[in-house]
């Protein structure tokens, strides 16, 4: 991944599969996100599109991979008659006022400049004392490709630096009062007025509302602001255009430094985010292409504070979550020293014949301050914080939220990549391995406390753990599901001890059948006197299965007639063998294949 200065984007929510910026007035949005965040179901998706339900002790869990889905949702909304407003208020995109209908679409566009001048001497009517704090608008050229169809064919959409629709809050300290002024046509259409005393306090800036900058009277337009960033990167990557793609831009004015941890602080100049969003499809090479930037531009002088950029090309470097735990310990710090890691996810996909590292490139981390019940959730993608999200435990439900104690806090020693080990020492990679042909796996690792999911193994003592649960799936030519298992194994995260497994085996394998025949390594091995043997075989077909010692003598026969197409398997007692390796033979066919074991006594 390429990038300057790594600011923290916080992007569309788990509905979407990501975490969009704080939005001024999300008083009757928050309960609705936070309960949905806080489901009892992680949800994880499917290469194959299905919704794979997971531990009902979890946070929702969710897939970056899902991004272009996600995008494309979240920009057909963008053309609905809801203009979003962006804020420092809280953490979710709101259609707080509403548009003209599209039979009386606005008709002409305006430089943020021109109607904050208009918003302001309104705003002097209604409220002398309150001072402009933030300037919305979406760049015209997202609605002139979308309503007017003013595209070309050789330019594709071209940025102006103007928009359709601007809104200005403002913000009066002394009254605790919000107000929105939306000005279309150059005139004041709309005008909304809230108390920030009806907020709860965790809905607010994690600052006091009165050190939220105000916006200097010489900011740089937008169309400046536009200019800045096409000259810092941005006009690389119009390329989308050439795609035959489109693109839209959001400009966003003010201090919010908060939105951008370990890049701005207090001290940062009130700026522009400039925030491009660009997809496209390419015919040649017959897959999508997308791109995201975010240009943060000083509101004064048009500078460079920093620039993050994430597109379908970025190489995705895959790290053990250590890496990430001590990351985002450090970041913890400078936010709430009293919060600790509750859980974390992270998945890797089209495994076998390849087998898991341990290791992923995008990892949730989910922190907890018990004494203030706040919950902090991170994104990353290859180590570079991706996204963020607080928000008050109190945002759920009282019925749907979890008792009291539920989140037990990690003291993490042992991380994915160990745990992982750990597991295929202890007969992962023998499930694997004896996985039928034409099967593919998946693993998603989860670190969480939730010993109720498996009272066999764990307890309320037990320490919290790493589940490794491996989905092992084939799908016929219709994309019908025909074979499906999953194994589940539990290392303890704290000693880094081997807890157990848990498999779960679908109703369709029966109809699973193998594509060549397949001899598998037994399991256990080595073992101590009795291990299985499976074989796989795509006809019917006679069968012999035998074992011999190292001189080549036979010392047992498994199998020997005849088998229908599918998995076979049969248990081997060595009681009257010695310690030693041993050769097991499969004749099936014409086919003929061997393997060792080891007796050990």
């Amino acid at each position: 991944m390429k990038k300057d200065t790594i600011p923290v984007r916080q992007k569309a929510g788990f509905r979407d599969s990501y975490i969009l910026p704080g939005c001024f007035l999300l008083l009757f949005a928050t309960g609705l996100l936070a309960a949905t965040m806080l489901q009892a179901q992680p949800v994880a998706f499917s290469p194959h599109g299905a919704w794979h339900q997971g531990s009902p002790t979890l946070l929702a869990a969710p897939d970056i991979a899902m991004q272009q889905d996600a995008q494309s949702e979240r920009d057909v909304r963008r053309n609905a008659t809801g203009l979003r407003s962006l804020s420092p208020f809280a953490h979710e995109t709101t259609p707080v006022l509403t548009r003209k209908s599209l039979a009386d679409y606005p008709e002409e566009t305006m430089d943020a400049e021109e109607a904050f001048v208009i918003a302001r001497a309104f705003l002097v009517e209604e409220d002398s004392d309150a001072r402009p704090v933030n300037v919305y608008g979406e760049d015209s050229s997202l609605f002139d490709g979308y309503i007017n169809d003013k595209t070309t064919a050789d330019a594709g959409l071209v940025p102006t630096g103007e928009s359709y629709f601007w809104e200005v809050a403002f913000l009066n300290d002394a009254d605790s009062l919000v107000h929105f002024v939306l000005v279309v046509d150059f005139e004041v259409l709309e005008f909304e007025t809230y108390d920030l005393k009806d907020f709860p306090p965790e809905e607010l800036p994690p600052i006091p509302i009165s050190e939220l900058r105000s916006i200097p009277d010489n900011f740089i337009s937008s169309k400046a602001a536009l200019a800045a960033a096409l000259s810092y990167g941005m006009d690389e990557l119009l390329f989308i255009t050439e795609l035959d793609g489109w693109f839209n831009i959001d400009y966003n004015l003010g201090g919010f430094f908060f939105d951008f941890p370990g890049l701005l602080d207090s001290e940062s100049p009130v700026f522009w985010h400039v925030l491009f969003d660009g997809h496209a499809w390419d015919e040649q090479q017959d897959r999508p292409v997308w791109v995201e930037a975010d240009f943060l531009i000083d509101a004064l002088n048009g500078s460079l504070l920093g620039k993050l950029v994430f597109t379908s090309e970025d190489d995705h470097e895959f790290l053990d979550f250590m890496d990430i735990y001590t990351k985002l310990g450090n970041v913890m710090l400078d936010v709430n020293t009293n919060a600790s890691l509750i859980q974390a996810f992270g998945r890797e996909d089209d495994l076998l014949p390849d087998m898991p590292t341990g290791k992923s490139s995008d990892w949730m981390g989910v922190w907890y301050d018990d004494d203030a019940e706040m919950v902090y959730m991170f994104q990353t993608i290859s180590g570079d914080i991706f996204a963020q999200n607080f928000f008050p435990l109190s945002d759920i439900p009282e019925e749907q939220r979890p008792p009291p104690g539920h989140f037990k806090p990690i003291d993490l020693r042992f991380g994915s990549e160990s745990a992982l080990n750990t597991a295929m020492d202890n007969g992962l990679r023998q499930q694997l391995e004896q996985s039928p042909s034409g099967t593919s796996a998946r693993i998603n690792y989860y670190l969480y406390s939730g010993y109720s999911d498996f009272p066999g193994l764990l307890d309320e003592d037990s320490n919290p753990f790493w589940r490794l649960e491996v989905d092992v799936e084939a799908f016929n030519e219709q994309w019908e599901r025909v074979y499906h298992q999953i194994f589940n194994h539990l290392v303890d995260a704290v000693t880094g001890q081997y807890i157990g497994s848990v498999t779960e085996t679908s109703a369709e394998n029966g109809n699973f059948l193998p594509g060549r025949v397949t001899l598998h390594q037994n399991y256990p091995n080595p073992f101590n006197p009795v291990t299985r043997l499976q074989w796989d075989l795509d006809t019917g077909h006679h069968v012999t299965l035998s074992v011999f010692d190292l001189l080549g003598r036979k010392v047992a026969q498994l199998a020997d007639g005849a088998y229908q197409p599918g998995t076979h398997s049969v248990s081997f007692d060595a009681s009257a063998l010695s310690s030693g390796v041993y050769v097991y033979r499969l004749e099936a066919g014409g086919t003929v294949l061997h393997r060792s074991m080891t007796v050990v006594k």
